[in-house]
């Protein structure tokens, strides 16, 4: 089991500095057309007792910005607003139907009334496509059962929203996918995936270092039933563990383990909102490598060469480094 960021390091390489320059901390014009087309949210909420997860949706552009730090989503939009707490951390990932990569949004809850929930603006980021071309989430076709055995559920799984929280009450919401039958597998008294190939942040395996309480939703796209999961995440580097979620030839270098896993599989009626499935082409107008390569341009992070490649960086050079990464390290 790894228990310490060094041995996490050591099995994954640390993350190039590089990697932090697509991090800005407001909302950007890239950021507003993302969520201006954008009628869904995965949410990862911090707790005094942990950590939940829950889904948020409704017409393109339900999340309206306030000012450039400061996000307003309605309270009705969401599966189960009892869970943000006002003052403590979430992590956003807004999805955009028919585009692989994903917005992330993390911050805090600046207030939770009646009718919205504010989020003040910590973290803004492109996060790259690779669980959701893994997932082939949008290329699902509608599904019409009224139920799974939580058996079924496991073997049809093949998105994962995953949440966690840092001993700060900081929020994480990490998006992973794979194909049915690989993506979630029981090990031991608990349920397991593979950690695939990332955008090397690492942010929700270091969480899981200083508060091991964890939960997820797995969904099967195509239906609007998922599963809600709660335990507590151990990190693994066992050799019999890893094989188990071996694609191609390509095993993953670590296995994340929710132990005592509880499931409990709902409806989620932000899904049946949005309808999803089957995906309606509409042009939305944005552009992942243009908005990266903005994020990358606004950092103000200092360094000699960080510097360089920021000052290097085109959309064209982000587009051609993205279609590579997804070609040549998707396992």
């Amino acid at each position: 089991m790894i228990e310490s960021v060094e041995k996490l390091d050591a099995c994954l390489g640390r993350t190039p500095a590089a990697m932090n320059l697509k991090v800005v901390e407001h909302l950007d014009e890239g950021a507003l057309r993302w969520l201006s087309a954008s009628p869904l949210v995965f949410v990862s909420a911090a707790r005094a007792s942990g950590v939940s997860v829950t889904i948020a949706g409704g017409e393109r552009g339900f999340a309206t910005p306030v000012s450039w730090q400061l996000l307003r989503m309605p309270r009705a939009a969401f599966d189960d607003p009892s869970c943000i707490e006002e003052g403590r951390g979430v992590g956003l990932l807004f999805l955009v139907p028919g585009l692989g990569e994903t917005l992330r949004v993390n911050g805090r809850v600046a207030a939770h009334t009646h009718d919205a929930i504010e989020i003040a603006i910590r973290e803004v980021y492109v996060h790259c496509a690779k669980a959701l071309l893994r997932s082939e989430l949008w290329s699902a076709a509608p599904r019409t059962e009224q139920s799974f055995e939580p058996a079924q559920l496991v073997a049809e799984t093949r998105f994962i929203a995953f949440a966690t929280a840092d001993a700060e009450g900081n929020a994480d919401l990490s998006p992973k996918g794979d194909a049915a039958g690989i993506m979630l597998k029981q090990l031991g008294d608990g349920l397991a995936y593979g950690e695939r190939p990332g955008n090397l942040r690492k942010d929700s395996l270091k969480n899981l270092l200083v508060q091991p309480r964890a939960a997820a939703l797995a969904i099967i796209p195509g239906s609007n039933l998922v599963g809600l999961l709660h335990g507590e995440g151990k990190i693994l580097d066992d050799a019999v563990a890893r094989e188990l979620f071996t694609v191609s030839g390509k095993t993953p270098k670590l296995v994340m383990q929710l132990c005592a896993a509880t499931l409990v599989v709902r409806e989620s009626a932000a899904l049946a909102r949005v309808s999803l499935w089957p995906l309606r082409a509409e042009a939305h107008g944005l552009d992942p490598a243009e908005i990266l390569t903005n994020h990358m341009k606004l950092n103000k992070t200092a360094g000699f060469g960080v510097g360089i490649v920021r000052n290097l960086m085109s959309k064209e050079l982000m587009r051609l480094g993205l279609d590579l990464d997804y070609k040549n390290k998707m396992y």
